[in-house]
Protein backbone atom coordinates (compact mmCIF):
# COMPACT_ATOMS: atom_id res chain seq x y z
CA UNK A 1 0.00 0.00 0.00
CA UNK A 2 1.61 3.88 -1.01
CA UNK A 3 1.93 6.00 1.77
CA UNK A 4 0.28 9.83 1.16
CA UNK A 5 2.60 11.27 -1.30
CA UNK A 6 4.77 8.00 -2.90
CA UNK A 7 2.54 8.07 -5.59
CA UNK A 8 3.56 11.79 -6.52
CA UNK A 9 7.28 11.26 -6.10
CA UNK A 10 6.91 8.17 -8.20
CA UNK A 11 5.47 10.03 -11.16
CA UNK A 12 7.94 12.97 -10.58
CA UNK A 13 10.63 10.32 -11.06
CA UNK A 14 8.73 8.57 -13.65
CA UNK A 15 8.64 12.00 -15.59
CA UNK A 16 11.95 13.22 -15.28
CA UNK A 17 13.51 9.78 -16.65
CA UNK A 18 11.08 9.63 -19.45
CA UNK A 19 11.96 13.63 -20.31
CA UNK A 20 15.54 12.55 -20.36
CA UNK A 21 15.22 9.76 -22.36
CA UNK A 22 12.89 11.61 -24.38
CA UNK A 23 16.02 14.00 -25.34
CA UNK A 24 18.35 11.55 -25.89
CA UNK A 25 16.44 9.35 -28.33
CA UNK A 26 15.07 12.33 -30.16
CA UNK A 27 18.60 13.97 -30.89
CA UNK A 28 19.49 10.15 -32.05
CA UNK A 29 16.60 9.58 -34.18
CA UNK A 30 17.28 13.21 -35.39
CA UNK A 31 20.67 12.04 -36.65
CA UNK A 32 19.36 8.29 -37.56
CA UNK A 33 16.73 9.87 -40.41
CA UNK A 34 18.75 12.50 -41.73
CA UNK A 35 21.20 9.66 -42.27
CA UNK A 36 18.21 7.66 -43.95
CA UNK A 37 16.96 10.36 -45.78
CA UNK A 38 20.74 11.20 -46.82
CA UNK A 39 21.42 7.60 -48.20
CA UNK A 40 18.32 7.39 -49.94
CA UNK A 41 18.85 10.80 -52.07
CA UNK A 42 22.65 10.97 -52.19
CA UNK A 43 23.71 7.75 -51.37
CA UNK A 44 26.76 7.02 -49.03
CA UNK A 45 28.31 11.23 -49.59
CA UNK A 46 24.36 12.35 -48.91
CA UNK A 47 24.26 10.30 -45.56
CA UNK A 48 27.63 11.79 -44.73
CA UNK A 49 26.17 14.98 -45.11
CA UNK A 50 23.32 14.59 -43.41
CA UNK A 51 24.87 13.20 -40.34
CA UNK A 52 27.88 16.26 -40.44
CA UNK A 53 24.72 18.85 -41.08
CA UNK A 54 23.28 17.18 -37.91
CA UNK A 55 26.23 17.08 -35.84
CA UNK A 56 28.09 20.46 -36.89
CA UNK A 57 25.68 23.06 -35.36
CA UNK A 58 26.30 21.31 -31.84
CA UNK A 59 30.10 21.37 -32.34
CA UNK A 60 30.07 24.63 -33.35
CA UNK A 61 28.25 26.67 -31.02
CA UNK A 62 30.52 24.70 -28.42
CA UNK A 63 33.60 25.49 -30.14
CA UNK A 64 32.49 29.30 -29.97
CA UNK A 65 31.47 29.18 -26.45
CA UNK A 66 34.95 27.60 -25.81
CA UNK A 67 36.76 30.34 -27.45
CA UNK A 68 34.58 32.72 -25.71
CA UNK A 69 35.67 31.33 -22.02
CA UNK A 70 39.20 31.39 -23.22
CA UNK A 71 39.02 35.59 -24.34
CA UNK A 72 36.47 36.19 -20.92
CA UNK A 73 37.73 33.89 -18.11
CA UNK A 74 39.66 36.30 -16.20
CA UNK A 75 36.87 38.47 -15.90
CA UNK A 76 35.67 38.61 -12.20
CA UNK A 77 31.60 38.43 -13.29
CA UNK A 78 32.14 35.54 -15.87
CA UNK A 79 34.36 33.55 -12.52
CA UNK A 80 31.64 34.78 -10.33
CA UNK A 81 29.21 33.35 -12.80
CA UNK A 82 30.92 29.78 -12.75
CA UNK A 83 31.55 29.59 -9.13
CA UNK A 84 28.02 29.93 -8.38
CA UNK A 85 27.31 27.17 -10.49
CA UNK A 86 29.79 24.94 -9.54
CA UNK A 87 27.55 23.27 -6.32
CA UNK A 88 24.56 22.99 -8.98
CA UNK A 89 27.31 21.00 -11.40
CA UNK A 90 28.50 19.13 -8.55
CA UNK A 91 24.76 18.25 -7.29
CA UNK A 92 23.28 17.50 -10.63
CA UNK A 93 26.34 14.67 -11.09
CA UNK A 94 26.21 13.21 -7.37
CA UNK A 95 22.47 13.19 -8.16
CA UNK A 96 22.75 10.48 -11.39
CA UNK A 97 25.63 8.57 -9.52
CA UNK A 98 23.78 8.14 -6.88
CA UNK A 99 20.31 7.29 -9.31
CA UNK A 100 22.54 4.75 -11.12
CA UNK A 101 23.66 3.06 -7.96
CA UNK A 102 20.39 3.15 -6.65
CA UNK A 103 19.00 1.07 -9.88
CA UNK A 104 22.42 -1.38 -9.72
CA UNK A 105 21.97 -2.38 -6.60
CA UNK A 106 18.24 -2.53 -5.81
CA UNK A 107 16.71 -2.10 -9.91
CA UNK A 108 14.64 0.28 -10.75
CA UNK A 109 11.48 -1.34 -9.58
CA UNK A 110 12.62 -2.61 -6.58
CA UNK A 111 12.02 -0.69 -3.34
CA UNK A 112 15.90 -0.13 -1.28
CA UNK A 113 15.53 -3.18 1.47
CA UNK A 114 18.21 -5.50 2.47
CA UNK A 115 16.41 -8.66 0.92
CA UNK A 116 16.56 -6.66 -2.69
CA UNK A 117 20.49 -6.05 -2.79
CA UNK A 118 22.43 -7.31 -5.59
CA UNK A 119 25.80 -8.11 -3.74
CA UNK A 120 27.21 -8.79 -6.58
CA UNK A 121 27.18 -5.74 -7.94
CA UNK A 122 28.17 -4.25 -4.54
CA UNK A 123 31.11 -6.67 -4.51
CA UNK A 124 32.18 -4.86 -7.39
CA UNK A 125 31.28 -1.47 -6.66
CA UNK A 126 33.92 -2.10 -3.60
CA UNK A 127 36.53 -3.41 -5.52
CA UNK A 128 36.42 -0.59 -8.12
CA UNK A 129 36.60 1.85 -5.53
CA UNK A 130 39.61 -0.06 -3.82
CA UNK A 131 40.91 -0.12 -7.21
CA UNK A 132 40.61 3.85 -7.90
CA UNK A 133 41.28 5.31 -4.80
CA UNK A 134 43.95 2.71 -3.05
CA UNK A 135 45.78 1.84 -5.96
CA UNK A 136 45.05 4.75 -8.20
CA UNK A 137 44.24 2.37 -11.37
CA UNK A 138 42.86 3.76 -14.31
CA UNK A 139 39.11 4.64 -14.62
CA UNK A 140 38.71 3.31 -17.98
CA UNK A 141 40.74 -0.11 -17.26
CA UNK A 142 38.43 -0.28 -13.90
CA UNK A 143 35.33 -0.12 -16.02
CA UNK A 144 36.52 -2.46 -18.26
CA UNK A 145 37.36 -5.11 -15.37
CA UNK A 146 34.13 -4.92 -14.02
CA UNK A 147 32.41 -5.72 -16.98
CA UNK A 148 34.79 -8.81 -17.44
CA UNK A 149 33.93 -9.24 -14.12
CA UNK A 150 30.11 -9.11 -14.51
CA UNK A 151 30.29 -11.22 -17.34
CA UNK A 152 32.71 -14.04 -15.95
CA UNK A 153 30.27 -14.35 -13.25
CA UNK A 154 27.36 -14.29 -15.23
CA UNK A 155 28.41 -16.89 -17.34
CA UNK A 156 29.58 -19.36 -14.65
CA UNK A 157 25.86 -18.75 -12.96
CA UNK A 158 24.49 -20.07 -15.95
CA UNK A 159 26.35 -22.45 -16.68
CA UNK A 160 25.89 -24.26 -13.35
Amino acid sequence: MRRKGEHKNDLSTAFLEFSADRHVQLRRRVCNSATFVGTKIAGTGGALAATFGCILPSCIIVTCIARLYLKYRNLALLQGILNSLRPAVVALIASAGISILITAFWGSQAAVALANTNWLLVAIFAVCVVLLQKFKMNPIWVMVLAGVIKTVVSLIVNVF
